[in-house]
């Protein structure tokens, strides 16, 4: 799952088109990924195959443990409805932006 994490930042942070619609649509897919019992849109191969990762991933944490599984799928749905409006923040001082990075990293 971490890795699917790292995969779905590359494909925000290295696009071309930066603009509004396209993050948007990215954290759609994954978010759309990311709920259980949501039926499949039709989509390109790429799309299908990101999906079928996407449910392999839910199908092995739910394995492990169903209550935990779905916690951990609704914490990272909620963190991607929040990702495009902070990724693009500007920041003047060193402080400000190490601040940041403690929390969006997810450190204490």
């Amino acid at each position: 799952m971490v890795e699917y994490a790292y995969i779905h930042d590359d494909v925000i942070e290295y696009a071309e088109n930066k603009d509004d619609s396209k993050l948007v649509e990215a954290n759609k897919e994954l978010m759309e990924g990311l709920s259980l019992g949501e039926e499949a849109r039709a989509g390109t191969k790429d799309h299908v195959r990101r999906r079928q990762l996407q449910a392999k991933m839910a199908v092995e944490l739910m394995d492990v443990d169903k209550n935990q599984a779905k916690e951990c799928l609704r914490l990272w749905k909620e963190m991607s409805e929040v990702f495009v409006e902070i990724r693009d923040m500007k920041f003047v001082r060193l402080e400000d932006y190490l601040s940041f990075r403690v929390v969006d990293a997810g450190c204490p």
